[in-house]
């Protein structure tokens, strides 16, 4: 982790600076004050999903759970698009997951719990719709009240932070593996 403040200076740095990373977060954080953690990346699933013109579809449960709270926000590059973090924040609304597109995955959350959640659940949705679609099939989804239904039960909105539980979890088994973790 690399601890920076908005105006981009570093704080503790313990691995690179990278600017359109801190561009990227802080616009989020500028933006919505209830949001404490910003995570964005570039997995192969995740970026094939971002460039997929259909974008995330309700292939599963965890694509399911989080479709209500996703944004899609068209590529432009950070470093040089002189208001591309003012788009990005509008883009991103109220919501607490964003694909950007040919780019990558960013989840946000109130907690560290939150956003991990949201971007673990974002990307297995991912992973699973590359499997779905390269397996070459006829694909079968949830009727749409299902899926309705599903996006309901993951609206933030509607509750606490999502995944406290799943988080203490992860951190339970990352100090039996790795305790050395916190240094």
């Amino acid at each position: 982790l690399l601890k920076v403040d908005f105006d981009g200076n570093v704080l503790d740095q313990q691995v690179g600076y990278n600017n359109a990373g801190h561009l990227i977060h802080s616009a989020v954080l500028r933006a919505r004050p209830e949001i404490n953690f910003v995570l964005h990346s570039h997995t192969r699933a995740g970026i094939a999903v971002s460039a997929m013109k259909c974008g995330l579809l309700p292939f599963s449960q965890h694509a399911g759970l989080i479709l209500g709270t996703i944004a899609y926000h068209p590529y432009q590059n950070v470093n040089s698009a002189e208001d591309e973090c003012d788009i990005l924040a509008r883009d991103l609304g109220a919501n607490y997951l964003m694909i950007m597109n040919n780019h990558g995955l960013l989840a946000c959350g109130r907690s560290a719990a939150e956003a991990f959640t949201y971007h673990y659940f974002l990307e297995m949705s991912c992973k699973i719709q590359v499997d779905v679609l390269q397996s070459g099939v006829e694909t079968v989804q949830p009727p749409e009240a299902e899926v309705e239904g599903l996006k309901a039960l993951g609206d933030p909105s509607e509750r606490e932070a999502m995944g406290e539980g799943h988080w203490a979890a992860v951190r339970r088994r990352l100090e039996r593996t790795d305790p050395d973790y916190k240094s």
